[in-house]
């Protein structure tokens, strides 16, 4: 349905280019697009500029119209108008100046090369160099961990986490006493395009206090995102957290009672089967006793 409403908007604008108001053969304009390149960040508006000039010594003005492709030079390329899409010269009267395309709340999906296309009767389409858009997700703010360690002899270490950043890489840096520090670093891309890593920072001394900083640097911020963590080393001789006791005891808890719904059905079970032993021999005592009689009966 969208495909044949564009086509249907380019039929009338051509047909009333050709009908209403003296044309304007012969004359002979410009298109400019600026920048060659822009970015935005998801969720913002975002403005592309197209501008057109008529010669010096020609008409002001001339009937037209304007319009914006995002790709390839196809019909199925024509941006349409709409909640998230708006342009100026929506009529068929263009005048020199600026026609712009305006994209609010931006999304990854709107990446990617713009044209815009006027069309003056009596002329050839004057299309412009074209804009690239770069749509950029920020980071979250990092947030620093110490990892739990599940035997003594394991090294401690700390984690800085960032995600739904695009595009991957982040470099995420590790600093003590504006001292770089050696660490290692994990990324993975989730299925809508959005990247998240974590940087792992093995303890140089881990019985002394220190306070560490991660730095995270993406193309979508102007400086460094940062955040601080104070180690505490008797932390690391202190029982266990609350919640890892608690899980303990859940689990104990659970076995616990499986152990015990077990040992029920298996009595419930030995239970059953006396009963039934019991009434099935009470059952043949009977019989032989009714048995019995009948014989003694007859005889």
């Amino acid at each position: 349905m969208k495909l044949k409403q564009v086509y249907l908007l380019l039929g009338i604008s051509f047909l009333l280019c050709i009908s209403s108001l003296p044309t304007a053969f012969g004359v002979h304009y410009s298109v400019v697009q600026f920048p060659a390149e822009v970015t935005a960040i998801v969720g913002d508006n975002v403005t592309l500029k197209c501008a057109f000039s008529i010669q010096t010594g020609k008409p002001t003005s001339a009937k037209g119209g304007m319009s914006w492709l995002k790709g390839p030079r196809t019909a199925e390329s024509v941006v349409v108008p709409g909640p998230r899409f708006s342009l100026s010269y929506p009529d068929t009267f263009l005048s020199p100046g600026e026609g712009l395309l305006v994209i609010t709340n931006v999304s990854l999906e709107d990446a990617g090369s713009y044209t815009c296309q006027v069309m003056v009767l009596g002329e050839e389409e004057m299309c412009g160099n074209g804009v690239k858009l770069h749509v950029y997700a920020r980071p979250t703010q990092p947030v620093v961990f110490l990892q739990l360690q599940t035997q003594p002899e394991s090294k401690w270490t700390l984690v800085c986490r960032t995600g739904g950043f695009y595009p991957a890489p982040v470099r995420l840096t590790w600093y003590h006493s504006g001292l770089q520090l050696n660490s290692s670093q994990q990324d993975c891309t989730d299925p809508t395009g959005f990247s998240q890593a974590s940087s792992f920072l093995g303890l140089p001394d881990p019985d002394q206090r220190a306070s560490y900083t991660c730095s995270v640097e993406h193309p979508s911020v102007s400086e460094p995102i940062s955040v601080q963590y104070s180690y505490e080393p008797q932390s690391r001789f202190s029982s266990p957290p609350l919640v890892i006791e608690v899980l303990n005891l859940l689990k104990i808890g659970v076995i616990f009672g499986i152990t015990i719904a077990l040992l029920a059905l298996g009595c419930i079970d030995c239970c059953k089967k006396h009963l039934r032993r019991s009434s099935v021999g009470q059952a043949t005592e009977l019989q032989h006793q009714v048995l019995g009689s009948d014989i003694k009966g007859y005889f």
